[in-house]
Order: structure tokens, then sequence, then C-alpha cells
């Protein structure tokens, strides 16, 4: 797979030439600069963008071919995103942007909630349930986005700089 970015002929390439597999049960870490491509990587594998050429494949069909709504299934159901920088609501306290995750999946309020508030409490924030992200520290808001992307029960996780 590669990614360009800019004029066709005269761009950068974030990604040339990509071949990668991963079964069920790996654990993989992309390492390199800044700069080298690890989050535009990121990206193609939970189809959040699409490669300027080649194919992602998720259980053999191509996500680039995907149309709107399957792919949106894909995410919401399979694929649990950690970004770089949180991506939390800043106007709702940490239950409320993990129980988020679980609205477009239609899951009832009160199942929602119960989900959200043990995903919170598996990364020790249960305590910490009705505070804004800026009443968070820096690892603290990390586990709410963790606690967000498990909270489905994706069967892939993607995490953009986990550490």
């Amino acid at each position: 797979m590669t990614k360009r970015y800019g004029d066709p002929a005269k761009g950068v390439d974030a990604l040339a030439g990509v071949d990668l597999r991963i079964a069920a049960g790996d654990l993989v870490g992309i390492v390199g600069p800044s700069g080298s491509g690890k989050s535009t990587m990121l990206q193609m594998l939970g189809g959040l963008d699409h490669p300027t050429s080649g194919r992602v494949l998720f259980d053999g069909t191509d996500l680039a071919a995907m149309g709107d709504a399957a792919l949106t299934a894909v995410r919401r159901d399979e694929i649990g995103f950690i970004f770089q920088q949180f991506n939390l609501i800043p106007t709702l306290g940490a239950i409320d942007n993990v129980e988020v995750a679980l609205v477009p999946a239609g899951a009832p309020a009160a199942e929602r909630r119960e989900r959200a508030a043990a995903a919170l409490e598996s990364v020790g924030l249960g305590h910490r349930s009705d505070h804004l992200p800026s009443q968070l520290s820096g690892g603290e808001q990390q586990r709410v986005a963790i606690a967000r992307a498990l909270v489905g029960g994706p069967r892939v996780l993607l995490a953009d700089e986990p550490t």
C-alpha cells in the first residue's frame, strides 16, 4: 500500500510499498521517528483514510471498497481507537466520554451507563467518572480514552502514541 499526500507526481509518500499481515491475537508495535508515517498507517488500518494505491483488507474485505454504512459499522463494532490527542469532549464527564462510544450501536441508556462505568473501573478511574477532561491529569485522560476504545468490545485496538 502507498499513501501519497499532495500532487500525484510530486507529492510526499507517507507510506510507500507497505506490505503487512496481522493475524488474530497478534500484538504489533509500529515504531519510527516523527513524520515516518506511523499515524498514517493507523488511519489506513482503521479505515479512517484510504491508500493512494494498494488495499487494506479487514477479514478479507477491502476497506476502501466498502460503502460508508458498512465501513462505519466495522469501525463501530470491530475497531477501538485511542487517538494521540485523546479526542475527549471537553464539556462531558469521563463516564459520558466513554458512554458516547456506545450511542451509535443503539445500546439502551441504562446499558450504556453500566458498561461505561465498568470500563472506567477497569482502567482505575471509577472514582473520577463525573470529572471533566480539564479536571483530569494527562494520564487520566488517556485512560478515559482507553476505556472509550474498549467499551464496545472491539476485536482490534489501534493506539496512536500509546505511551
